[in-house]
């Protein structure tokens, strides 16, 4: 099953680690539509927010403004349960996911599906 994603001015800011520090704005403003069957990869420096970005689109984290929605559906206003149900539908592959050596970049994706 494939999706269409269409997020929206994403981001997300962490509060102060501790009293007197300053916020953490991990995302800024982020805005990408993904067609239905389209596959897309997020790279970046390491502490870019590409993690972030992608916990955000799986709703493992709340955003701070924006919305996401897939197949029309804002994840962002969804209860927690309902958000489990969609994780259901949805695949990802984290930074320090190691590969299959016996499966090619295409096998490795899907494998994740």
């Amino acid at each position: 099953m494939t999706a269409h994603i269409n997020i929206r001015e994403v981001s997300k800011t962490y509060p102060p680690a501790k009293r007197g520090g300053s916020a953490v704005e991990a995302v800024r403003s982020v805005s990408v539509d993904v067609a239905k069957g389209e596959i897309l990869g997020v790279v970046g420096y390491s502490g870019a927010g590409k993690s972030t970005l992608v916990r955000l689109i799986n709703a493992l984290e709340p955003v701070s403004s924006g919305s996401i929605e897939i197949d029309g559906v804002d994840i962002t206003s969804l209860k927690s349960r309902q958000q489990r149900e969609m994780r259901r539908g949805i695949g990802m592959i984290f930074q320090r996911f190691n590969l299959l050596r016996s499966r090619t970049v295409a096998g490795n994706v899907s494998y994740a599906l």
